[in-house]
């Protein structure tokens, strides 16, 4: 029983920001989650286990958010072999300062046609 309600408290997917746009009903979302890895059939390809980070803009109406999957961006920060509620907590501490953070923001912005508000 305490295996099933540990794993209930873990978040496989943390937030590290929400930055406001242009357009009031947007937001851009960045986060880092982990995947199991596997065959991708969006893109034919195969996903790698470990952390990544994701940046993408969401819309929300109301209690719903979406999102367009061609305008969001994924990028592979650690290889792993099991998921770590601790690790995915540092690397979202830590991913600010990665030298790619701030130009996927930049791309996903230029993507979807949007600029931030300050």
């Amino acid at each position: 029983m305490s295996i099933v309600s540990k794993q209930k408290n873990m978040h496989k997917t943390t937030n590290v920001e929400e930055l406001p746009t242009n357009n009031k009903d947007k937001v851009l979302k960045a986060q880092v989650y982990y995947d199991i890895g596997g065959p991708n059939f969006f893109s034919g390809g195969t996903n790698k286990r470990g952390y990544y980070l994701s940046t993408k803009v969401v819309t929300r109406q109301g209690n719903m958010e979406s999102f367009i999957p061609t305008e969001s961006f994924k990028l592979l920060l650690e290889e792993t072999t099991r998921f770590s509620q601790k690790r995915i907590i540092e690397i979202t501490a830590e991913v600010k300062s990665n030298e790619h953070y701030s130009n996927m923001i930049a791309s996903t912005l230029a993507k979807s046609k949007l600029t931030l508000v300050i």
